[in-house]
């Protein structure tokens, strides 16, 4: 399943916390070169992987969203799990990685 590039707040609140699959959700900005790079990674993930959902949110369009999250760098990649937040990383991860943060999950 292609990313969801979430647009508004409510969008996000509508479908992260309700989504049946865990959630990985990368906030970015679009100056980041390696947030572009984790936008790619995702992708491909997202591609492999039919039971998770995968959004990107542009933190230069929705700073509030970002701060409500805390994020304080980027790429920032939160898993939500029942829409609870089970892990993040900061910076940019493999294939590799993501998939070891669904396993923790």
């Amino acid at each position: 399943m292609a990313p969801v590039y979430i647009r508004t707040e409510k969008e996000f609140d509508e479908s992260v916390p309700d989504s049946k699959l865990p959630a990985i959700v990368v906030f970015s900005v679009g100056w980041c070169s390696p947030c572009k790079d984790m936008e790619n990674t995702v992708t491909l993930l997202s591609e492999e992987e039919e039971y998770l959902s995968v959004f990107i949110v542009d933190s230069d369009a929705l700073p509030q969203l970002a701060e409500k999250h805390e994020i304080k760098g980027f790429p920032t990649t939160v898993l939500f799990v029942n829409g609870e937040e089970k892990c993040r990383r900061l910076g940019m991860l493999s294939r590799r990685t993501l998939k070891e943060m669904l396993s923790a999950e």
